[in-house]
């Protein structure tokens, strides 16, 4: 036996297999039951789209909640803020690294001001926002057929809706 090859077992070792012309040639374009194998996306124009909004949301969300973390009235409202906050940076990382896959480039992402004039209005944009975000990474899932895609965009959705209730709950000890 080869130095350079393993035991082969039952199996033949490759240079024992028929040569390729003992097969009669049959060039895959011309076989009838071939199928091409979905797109990865139902509409790709659409999910960039929606990929680049969810990377603006959550750089957006990052500032925000630092502003809340800011304003907070005590530890328990620190402690659902810094949940919400670093979450919100997990996604961000979630969405640029899809992002670079996608396209080989960086985003440039330049994140919205969310203007609030207390911390109870803070807290009500920060709970609407979430819902926001939460729809759009349930409809952004929808537009991929590929697994690893939408498995980023369900992990998002569902934290995104975590800190719905959290806001709620933090809300409403006001």
């Amino acid at each position: 036996m080869h130095p350079y090859h393993p035991p082969y077992g039952r199996m033949r070792p490759p240079h024992a297999w028929p040569p390729a012309s003992a097969y009669p040639h049959v060039p895959p374009h011309s076989m009838p039951d071939r199928k091409m194998p979905p797109p990865l996306f139902r509409d790709a124009d659409q999910f960039m789209k929606n990929l680049r909004m969810a990377l603006v949301g959550e750089r957006s969300a990052i500032a925000f909640y630092r502003r809340l973390l800011d304003m907070a009235p005590n530890d328990e409202h620190r402690k659902q803020i810094e949940h919400a906050y670093e979450d919100e940076k997990k996604h961000y990382r979630m969405f640029e690294n899809l992002y670079i896959r996608l396209t080989g480039r960086r985003p440039d992402v330049k994140p919205m001001t969310v203007t609030f004039a207390t911390y109870e209005e803070g807290l009500k944009k920060a709970f609407y926002d979430e819902l926001e975000a939460a729809e759009l990474y349930r409809d952004t899932q929808l537009l991929t057929r590929n697994k690893a895609i939408r498995d980023i965009f369900y992990e998002a959705m569902t934290d995104e809706m975590e800190h719905a209730a959290r806001f709620s709950f933090i809300y409403h000890q006001l």
